[in-house]
């Protein structure tokens, strides 16, 4: 036993994406703040490999992402095991059992809130009880947005003083020393007179992205010169079916889905415009690495993002789900330079201020301390 507190870290997805970074960064970092760091996965993949490569050590309660009693009956088991100090919960269902085995087991339970998606938030029977469970059982609560604050507030029916903001941070010195490895145009084969738009974001129904497509097939339309790269695990019948899309609107020369980008820096510093076409988001890693970038963005009304993006000085923001506002913001934006530019310099500002992940990481440590004592404290 090292004599540091250990935090037992608890998510329930395996491969790359907003929350499991946010989870990804907290571990390695309270690793050296006083504490050590067990997570607890569902499987192993992307994640898995990631958090070994930082030397935050990791156990699988089960490998094929099943969770049920008996997920429920080894977590316990874990935490009697391990002599976990305090359980950090990411994401909703495993926000569910992690209160279970706090209120079980006698442990504080942190539970962290990344959007709005899942059974979790159904108004049946099922959702009730998970909400209910948290919201007796947690001890504090966390959203990444002032948004997902009044969400949970409102439907978990908890006080605003149980219910932390902590914004998602980027690593500026990290961005600040990218190494362009990636050459988009070439490896893509985007002209040069092209205006190159990316978006970033695994394929799932909240991302929206079939309004980003029919807002390609304006552009097509109106003679407008771009290229799209759409950078995410794709896979499924959503996949399927923006793929078809894609022919049915016959632009499936102007817009590509290129899978996972391991380089997001890279991608970032080399598109025109980024977009987030979302119908709803926590708050939006992607855009904030956009906007570290340097690179102009627009971003729908869907919860989070607008309070990343002020509209007409950081940056655009549009109705959810208006394909033709997307486009012509995409045309205003390519079309006017010099507006364009002074969207990106207050951007990078307003973020390099606001989104640190220095700061993040520290709100955490005072959560921690708060509810361990000053133990963890190095």
């Amino acid at each position: 036993m090292s004599g540091k507190p250990r935090v037992l870290q608890i998510i329930e997805t395996t491969g790359p994406g907003g929350a499991e970074t946010v989870m990804s960064q907290v571990a390695e970092h309270m690793n050296s703040a006083g504490y050590e760091s067990v997570v607890a996965l569902t499987g192993d993949g992307w994640l898995n490999q990631q958090l070994r490569s930082k030397g935050v050590r990791t156990i699988l309660l089960t490998e094929d992402r099943s969770m049920g009693w008996r997920f429920m009956a080894r977590l316990i088991r874990l935490i009697h095991r391990e002599r976990i100090a305090l359980l950090h919960a990411h994401l909703d269902d495993t926000s569910f059992f992690a209160s279970l085995a706090g209120m079980l087991t006698g442990r504080p339970v942190i539970a962290t809130f990344h959007g709005l998606i899942g059974s979790f938030w159904r108004d049946n029977w099922k959702g009730r009880l998970k909400r209910s469970s948290v919201a007796r059982n947690a001890k504090f609560m966390v959203t990444v947005s002032g948004f997902l604050k009044s969400e949970v507030e409102q439907r978990l029916g908890v006080g605003s003083e149980r219910v932390k903001v902590i914004y998602n941070g980027v690593d500026f010195e990290r961005s600040s020393r990218t190494e362009t490895r990636l050459n988009l145009r070439q490896k893509y084969g985007v002209p040069s007179d092209a205006t190159l738009i990316g978006c970033v974001g695994n394929v799932r129904a909240s991302k929206g992205y079939e309004f980003i497509i029919e807002a390609a097939a304006l552009l097509s339309k109106q003679g407008f010169k771009f290229r799209l790269l759409i950078a995410g695990q794709t896979g499924g019948s959503l996949s399927q079916r923006l793929e078809e899309q894609l022919r049915e609107l016959q632009i499936t020369e102007l817009v590509q889905f290129i899978g996972f980008c391991e380089d997001v820096e890279a991608f970032m510093e080399q598109i025109d415009i980024y977009v987030l076409p979302s119908v709803t988001e926590g708050l939006s890693i992607s855009t904030i690495q956009a906007m570290a970038a340097g690179t102009p963005v627009i971003v729908t009304r869907s919860g989070g993002p607008t309070e990343i993006v002020e509209d007409g000085v950081s940056g655009i923001t549009v109705p959810v789900g208006d394909s033709a506002a997307l486009a012509e913001k995409i045309e205003f934006l390519a079309k006017n330079e010099e507006i364009a530019r002074g969207y990106a310099e207050k951007g990078y500002e307003s973020v390099r201020s606001k989104f640190d992940i220095r700061n993040s990481m520290s709100a955490y440590e005072s959560l921690y301390a708060t509810l361990l004592g000053n133990r963890g404290r190095a």
